[in-house]
């Protein structure tokens, strides 16, 4: 990460972020995003949208946190199959508020 400037992120259970100074790890999320094909396409699409806005390693792990929650938020109450839950997810994606992130967000910072 430092010897290219650049932020690193592994995503998984719980999604790893570092820019070589800091490690952020993110553990929203749940199975059921793991059941639907893209959902790595879409991390990337969130990430690049907001490192548009800021380039550094806050975006990346916003972008994470919103498809992690958005993905728990789309898997509570009744049980969905793959369909419903692709659809609540792209609703709760559209819906994220910074509000809803501070309330629902499962981070931790190293250093």
């Amino acid at each position: 990460s430092q010897r290219y400037k650049a932020v690193i992120l592994a995503s998984g259970t719980a999604d790893v972020i570092t820019d070589g100074t800091e490690t952020a790890y993110v553990e929203n999320g749940c199975p059921e995003l793991s059941m639907i094909t893209g959902t790595g396409c879409m991390l990337g699409a969130i990430c690049a949208t907001l490192l548009a806005d800021q380039r550094n390693m806050n975006a990346v792990t916003k972008a994470c946190m919103i498809l992690g929650i958005a993905g728990e938020m789309a898997a509570e109450g009744d049980e969905v199959g793959a369909g419903t839950f692709l659809i609540r997810l792209l609703d709760n994606i559209s819906l994220m508020t910074d509000e809803l992130l501070e309330v629902r967000k499962r981070l931790e910072i190293r250093r």
